[in-house]
């Protein structure tokens, strides 16, 4: 018993752990799907004064605790999932393609006491080597990028981050897709100078100010991936793949024009006799022509990618360690609008016009081929939308030969993206559910083009009506369709979806709407109309009452219509109602009826007795006295005419006429002596059993 119990209480105990186990890994699970901010622990480094912050050449370090340093925070924003750390790096797989960078330089030392440790303006322009723009002032942040975690490059630097004048913002960077796709190495340098005063010191009569500084490195290590379903999609191409812009597609632009000119490239340009590489495109399920003009197809889950082939070192260009991609400080693009910024190491401009012509803002990848010799990563069009995309390269080539000279060059395309399916979606007014072919709604239904902007939608709206013979389908109209129209009249609709880019694909299904018995009937049943019409004909049940008994009998349509012609009813609710039974009728009801029938049976009986008695008779004389013996004719004399011819064919029947007659009144008078004597066995059955229950007693 003790044993027993012991048990009960472990197992009870037992699914208590495991259900706080899964709660808790299911909250886990919730919290790694959701956007989140995560701050990463760092290095903080600790130099001289005089220093340069060459932290590189300092051995020992402190760990910056995830809550922070005493200038700030970083940390890192997005559909982020932690996983084992990357060649020493921590490392977080991103589900959305992009994550922000911030730091709040909030800590202890900003606008500290002069005694205490406090922030101070820092006039210097380097940093472990690198030379910046401008001062470093109160703090500096610089963000550098790796492919593999050994090799930097700086992407971004932003000075007197905690300073009162200043357009620093504390989320300072997006990563861009392109870094993702392949996964990224960051690293985030934060440097800034810091003061104290100390009791003041007295040289013979005269009191010195005394002041303490410190410079400080703070460095942010790790990895990021994207993870995404495009991601994945992206690195795994189809085998499609097409070249969509290459080297008759570049132009000598001149200098510093917003690259306007479209100049030739001949035999004395330094981009003479090579090419900076390829795009191409890939990820689409077919091309088609239409009017002269290409178009790439894409089904749903395509994911359609632009990817661009580097051949070059940019810094050796054609293998001439003279001619190399320079930084475009003043870059800036005529054709797209876009002003004057660092375009750095080439700018790729991406700009899309959906189905309306309406043109997007330019999407702008800055430092692209930096970036992508750095990644090697694939550039994804950020909307895989129907639509005309142009696209452009924008770089600077520097030629040291001599005087450094710069010429500018673009890479100008165009394609076009379209839908190749032929597909709608129709969805409930009620209650928002997709619905399927031959489906029946009584709130109507509306269309869902799913962003495919250049199908042909027809919808052709029929209702019921009276005519000739019964119910009739009449096309009330038929009318283009575009996204989002909606449909609440009662009636059959057909709605047939054709693309231009697809011939002979057209794709038709059929709604029924409203609560009109017999639109609800075809749905139900799958019957046509002049089905369902010549099924219930003749009946006497309405449409509505055929609706309400399918409901409530789980029964078909045919079932129930040979039930009613069989004599069967349905009730109010719709209910089956079985035709009644005659009553059966008791004992003595049967046997009196029996009785009587007897009763009648005798009378017959005896006069054929009688009539056959006197035609055996008249059978027996002989012939002569028939035709001459008079005194049978003065026995006979009082009878009507009738019966003296009765009498004639009596006497000249057949003998087995009068076998038949005996045996039919023998039958009956067996039947009755039989019956009479089942009614006495009865009454003694019943007088013995009254005998014995007055014995008991």
């Amino acid at each position: 018993m003790e044993k027993c119990l012991h048990r009960r209480v472990a197992v009870i105990v037992t699914t208590i752990v495991l259900i706080i186990v899964s709660v808790f890994l299911n909250v886990e699970e919730n919290i790694y799907a959701q956007n989140r901010t995560v701050n990463i622990e760092g290095k903080q480094y600790e130099l001289e004064p005089q220093s340069k912050y060459a932290y590189a050449d300092v051995i020992t370090s402190t760990t910056i605790p995830t809550t922070g340093s005493w200038f700030g925070q970083f940390s890192i924003a997005g559909d982020l999932n932690p996983v084992n750390a990357i060649d020493g790096f921590t490392a977080y797989e991103v589900t959305n393609g992009m994550a922000v960078f911030s730091y709040s330089a909030t800590g202890s030392v900003i606008e500290a006491a002069e005694t205490d440790w406090h922030l101070i303006e820092d006039k210097s322009k380097e940093v472990n080597g690198e030379k910046l723009d401008g001062d470093i002032l109160s703090g500096a942040i610089i963000l550098q990028s790796s492919n593999n975690g050994r090799e930097w490059i700086t992407d971004l630097v932003r000075t007197n981050i905690a300073g009162n004048e200043t357009d620093y913002q504390e989320e300072f960077y997006k990563t861009p897709e392109i870094e993702l796709i392949n996964g990224c190495y960051y690293r985030v340098i934060v440097v800034y100078e810091v003061e104290r005063r100390l009791d003041d010191k007295q040289v013979l009569f005269l009191n010195f100010d005394s002041n303490e500084k410190k410079k400080y490195v703070e460095i942010y290590e790790f990895y990021l991936k994207d993870i995404s379903d495009e991601a994945i999609a992206a690195g795994a191409h189809p085998n499609t793949k097409k070249v969509v812009g290459d080297m008759t597609h570049v132009t000598n632009t001149g200098k510093d024009n917003g690259f306007s000119e479209q100049n030739a490239i001949t035999s004395s340009d330094p981009h003479y006799g090579w090419k900076i590489g390829e795009f191409t495109l890939q990820g689409y399920t077919n091309t088609a022509d239409y009017q002269g003009e290409e178009y790439f197809l894409k089904n749903l889950g395509d994911v359609i990618t632009l990817n661009f082939n580097l051949e070059q070192d940019i810094n050796s260009l054609d293998g001439n360690s003279a001619l190399s991609i320079s930084e475009d400080h003043n870059g800036s693009d005529q054709y797209f609008q876009v002003e004057k910024t660092n375009f750095k190491h080439g700018a790729l401009i991406v700009r899309f016009t959906d189905f309306q012509g309406k043109k997007t803002d330019p999407i702008i990848y800055i430092n692209y081929l930096a970036a992508y010799a750095r990644t090697g990563a694939d550039t994804r069009i950020q909307f895989f939308e129907e639509g005309d995309y142009e696209v452009a390269l924008d770089y600077e080539i520097k030629d040291s030969t001599g005087i450094d000279s710069y010429t500018n060059y673009r890479m100008f395309f165009t394609f076009k993206i379209r839908n190749g399916n032929n597909m709608v979606y129709v969805f409930d007014n009620g209650n928002g559910s997709q619905l399927a072919d031959k489906a029946w709604t009584t709130t109507g239904f509306t269309i869902d083009t799913a962003n495919s902007h250049y199908l042909t939608v027809t919808v052709e709206k029929y209702a019921i009506v009276d005519g000739v013979g019964g119910k009739k389908q009449d096309l009330s109209w038929s009318r283009t369709a575009n996204d989002g129209n909606s449909y609440t009249e009662s009636g059959i609709y057909v709605v047939t979806v054709s693309n231009r880019y697809q011939p002979g694909g057209d794709v038709s299904k059929t709604f029924y709407v409203g609560d009109d018995p017999y639109v609800e009937a075809m749905a139900i049943t799958g019957k046509s109309l002049d089905q369902i019409v010549n099924l219930v004909r003749y009946t006497d049940y309405g449409m509505r009452d055929y609706i309400n008994a399918i409901s409530k009998e789980n029964k078909s349509l045919d079932e129930i219509v040979n039930l009613v012609k069989q004599g069967w009813q349905i009730g109010g609710d719709g209910q089956l109602i079985e035709p009644p039974v005659p009553a059966a009728e008791s004992e003595t009801d049967q046997e009196n009826k029996e009785e009587k029938a007897m009763e009648t049976s005798e009378k017959p009986a005896d006069k054929n007795k009688e009539t056959v008695a006197k035609e055996v008779a008249l059978a027996s004389q002989p012939a002569e006295s028939v035709k001459t013996g008079e005194q049978a004719e003065v026995n006979l004399v009082d009878t009507a005419s009738e019966e003296s011819v009765d009498r004639e064919i009596i006497s000249k029947a057949n003998p087995i006429a009068v076998i038949i007659i005996l045996s039919i009144v023998l039958s009956v008078c067996g039947i009755y002596v039989a019956k009479k004597r089942h009614k006495d066995q009865k009454c003694r059955v019943n007088d013995s059993k009254e005998n014995e229950t007055e014995g008991e007693k």
